[in-house]
């Protein structure tokens, strides 16, 4: 097994925040917009609307991928802020976490994008636009997130949390320090 540097091992959960903020930015931006495929003569389609020259209509076609969508771009949210968190605070032993919420993720993204691209393809042949192409970078994204994340894992595995110390070892809790503003209890009295 070949052990990473803590330098190295800081790029890599580095690498891993930044694809997922790229990764849930660009699916949200891909959600969000209605530039998913054109087919000509000003018909375009979204993952929402599909419109005209003149007028846009809601469709409800592809629910499914719609709900995928959305709790892809919301687990990245959330994925992301406990991977940026972690990252702040130090935290070195979550990287099988964050692999497999990201892998999730991917899955969710999967699905959509997928469900997405199958319905796009049905309607005919069409011009695809910078949405369908932000939320297929997205889930790539993700996707390669999860597999780093994981594969750093196994060259460096996770370690049993520090962060709380192990009563059963027999070590010595000392008292937290009195708050900001408050004196310490007295450890003798002085009487005159």
């Amino acid at each position: 097994m070949t052990t990473l540097s803590p330098s190295e091992s800081f790029r890599l959960r580095l690498l891993v925040a930044v694809m997922l903020t790229f990764g849930s930015l660009f699916t949200f931006i891909a959600i969000c917009t209605n530039q998913w495929a054109d087919f000509g003569s000003g018909v375009y389609l979204g993952i929402w609307k599909l419109c005209n020259t003149q007028i846009c209509v809601s469709h409800t076609d592809i629910i499914h991928a719609k709900v995928f969508l959305v709790f892809f771009v919301i687990c990245g949210i959330l994925t992301n802020a406990y991977v940026i968190f972690a990252v702040w605070i130090g935290a070195v032993d979550t990287k099988m976490i964050i692999g497999k919420a990201s892998l999730f993720n991917a899955i969710l993204g999967v699905g959509g994008m997928v469900s997405a691209t199958v319905y796009i393809v049905t309607l005919g042949p069409a011009q695809l636009l910078y949405g369908f192409v932000l939320g297929w970078l997205g889930t790539t994204l993700v996707t390669v997130c999860g597999i780093v994340s994981l594969v750093h894992s196994l060259l460096e595995p996770d370690k049993p949390s520090t962060l709380i110390p192990n009563m059963t070892e027999g070590k010595i809790i000392t008292p937290p320090p009195p708050y900001p503003g408050t004196q310490a209890a007295p450890t003798s009295v002085i009487v005159s």
